[in-house]
């Protein structure tokens, strides 16, 4: 959901830079490099968070809620469920943008049907999962189902049609993922450190937690994958709402 305002009217803005004079691919391809790499700024932590996290802010929000004779093992039930979504979820974040630049360049005809076999096959291989998987985890099937779908065919077939299509690589089409996956990788190192002293998430720590995370990764976004353009058109807005600032915006 945190993606979804960066996707919502990029395929207007796909139509526009593919009806220019220049290059049509080329005008596609440098759109969708910016727009990947902006999902993956919100996608990768957000991901993340909720991968590693997903026990502790479920026992926050409903933990009260559940019978408390088996408490830790549905919360343990329900975090595996959403650790497995996510995973789907976040290729499910970035790949919306890429259909939706397609369709706005008017390339429909190159994932259309890879993501209609993907919706088709997805219920059968939810259902075989359920069937194959050890009884322990076989509830996590459709989710599995739906996670093994949304990689193979949205991560690894729509992009490589992508790139046949604007006339690039697969590497290349997925480069803009690169700087913001480092980053998460890296600020992951604050989440890495807390488990170490942390015995129980409370409220607390847990807010202390993901907000040195976020501080560290806002910086880390600023320094690292922002270009020095937008680097520079951010700290000047930045710091024209700081307080007692007069500036005014050129």
């Amino acid at each position: 959901m945190l993606t979804v305002g960066m996707t919502e009217g990029v395929e207007a803005v796909a139509a526009r830079v593919s009806s220019t004079g220049e290059d049509r691919e080329a005008a596609v391809r440098r759109l969708a490099h910016q727009s990947t790499r902006l999902h993956g700024l919100v996608a990768f932590p957000a991901a993340i968070t909720m991968i590693l996290f997903a026990e502790p802010l479920l026992d926050l929000w409903v933990g009260d809620r559940i019978d408390q004779a088996t408490r830790t093992e549905n919360l343990a039930f329900i975090a595996t469920l959403v650790r497995v979504v996510s995973i789907g979820l976040l290729v499910r974040a970035i790949s919306d943008n890429w259909q939706r630049i397609l369709y706005g360049a008017g390339f429909v005809k190159d994932f259309a049907l890879i993501t209609l076999a993907g919706g088709l096959l997805n219920p059968f291989l939810a259902v075989a999962l359920i069937w194959m998987l050890p009884a322990s985890i076989d509830y996590t099937g459709p989710a599995t189902g739906y996670s093994i779908i949304m990689i193979v065919f949205h991560f690894i077939l729509l992009p490589l049609s992508a790139a046949r299509r604007l006339e690039a690589g697969y590497w290349q089409i997925m480069s803009g993922l690169w700087r913001p996956l480092v980053t998460t990788a890296a600020c992951t190192l604050i989440y890495a450190g807390a488990f170490q002293f942390v015995d129980r998430w409370t409220a607390i720590p847990l807010a202390i937690t993901l907000g040195a995370f976020g501080l560290a990764y806002a910086v880390g976004a600023v320094m690292f994958i922002l270009s020095p353009q937008e680097r520079t058109r951010f700290t000047r807005a930045f710091g024209r709402r700081l307080p007692g600032s007069n500036s005014k915006p050129p």
